[in-house]
């Protein structure tokens, strides 16, 4: 008797989802379909899934799929069995990914409603005709579909996703493709880039300074920018995955290459931020929470806009070294002079003077030519 494989595409066929895509490359388009995307979501997801694709067409051309699934699918296709691709994605997307696969016979998407559970049950047993059918899927609203087919195949299952299938009678083929470790974590977080918040310490350094209470907090205050940082690093990446995964070196960064996630970058994401500020709280209170904030403000708008306008963006750029050093001055309780500010400024605009001017500048602070606890005042 033949057997139809029915594979699931988010989460299973790919490590990525196709709605959180639509969501990400809408948001890059324009920031304001945030608030829209809130307000559809409150209609349901049916509602959601609908208006999101409506408002674009995501780009899928180098979604990153599963290499364990694929070859498990070779091997049936094979063997004779008919493959299926059914997914809670709407119609359209799922059939571009089949498509672009080649080994599926046909596709079941949402196109009335939200083919996901109970309503995807139903869907493959109407499509199977009596016929006996092996399931691929992988988060809890597949055990309805698992627990009526011949063979149940999970791809990176959750362990509640396990115990409740066992507490149900399940038996789980499991097809572990990756597993989330610290290594990855810290690939994701580029901790080399935290280098650039050394300037946070340039303002003890120029001042002399050589108070453990204060040197104490400015290392708080590093690890929170450093923290913070890396949270928006992650987003960065979420919005420019596309582009990322078509070229020949960002490719292998842990979001493009499909090792982490999407849901697993927003979690990681959001547990950052939140240490972030925490430990910024304790470095220097309200004041310090406040630069950091803004920092995070410019950052974001960054990401969003301003890094594709020309000279606009070196502004910014330079703005963001500056807040270090104003931050690292508000986590120690120092004053700073607009001199150091200027030059902290022009180290962006122009690198290899900027360098050297700077590298001058700490040298005539240390000095004593530079008065850097003076309050801010006209040049």
């Amino acid at each position: 008797m033949k057997t139809i494989v029915y594979v699931d595409l988010d989460g299973s066929l790919t490590s990525s989802d196709v709605l959180l895509e639509s969501c990400l490359q809408l948001a890059r388009l324009n920031v304001l379909f945030v608030f829209r995307m809130l307000w559809w979501a409150l209609q349901g997801a049916w509602v959601f899934k609908q208006k999101v694709a409506e408002h674009i067409d995501p780009d899928l051309s180098d979604l990153p799929l599963n290499q364990k699934v694929l070859e498990r699918l070779n091997q049936y296709r094979h063997e004779g069995y008919e493959l299926v691709l059914a997914s809670a994605s709407v119609h359209r997307d799922a059939s571009k990914v089949a498509q672009r696969v080649g080994v599926f016979d046909r596709v079941i998407g949402s196109t009335t409603s939200n083919l996901k559970g109970e309503r995807k049950l139903e869907a493959i047993v109407e499509d199977a005709q009596g016929l006996p059918f092996v399931y691929v899927g992988n988060e809890a609203a597949d055990l309805p579909v698992w627990a009526r087919s011949q063979h149940a195949i999970a791809v990176n299952p959750g362990k509640r996703v396990c115990q409740r299938a066992q507490k149900e009678g399940i038996v789980l083929d499991v097809i572990d493709t990756h597993s989330v470790g610290a290594g990855l974590l810290s690939k994701a977080m580029r901790i080399q880039q935290w280098a650039k918040n050394c300037l946070l310490f340039l303002p003890l350094l120029a001042s002399h300074s050589v108070n453990p209470a204060e040197w104490g907090l400015v290392c708080l205050a590093f690890l929170a920018f450093g923290l913070v940082a890396s949270a928006t690093y992650l987003w960065n990446d979420m919005l420019d995955l596309p582009a990322d995964r078509r070229h020949p070196r960002k490719r292998h960064r842990a979001l493009a290459s499909g090792q982490l996630s999407i849901v697993q970058g927003i979690v990681f994401m959001k547990a950052l931020g939140i240490a972030g500020f925490a430990f910024a709280w304790v470095a220097g209170g309200w004041p310090f929470v406040a630069v950091l904030a803004l920092y995070t403000a410019a950052t974001l708008f960054y990401s969003f806009a301003l890094k594709r306008v020309a000279f606009v963006d070196v502004l910014v750029l330079s703005l963001l070294y500056t807040l270090r050093v104003v931050a690292g001055a508000v986590a120690a309780g120092l004053d700073v002079s607009n001199w150091l500010l200027a030059l902290s400024l022009f180290y962006v605009s122009q690198p290899g003077l900027g360098q050297a001017l700077c590298r001058a500048g700490v040298f005539a602070v240390g000095r004593g030519a530079i008065p850097f606890r003076a309050r801010l005042s006209p040049v």
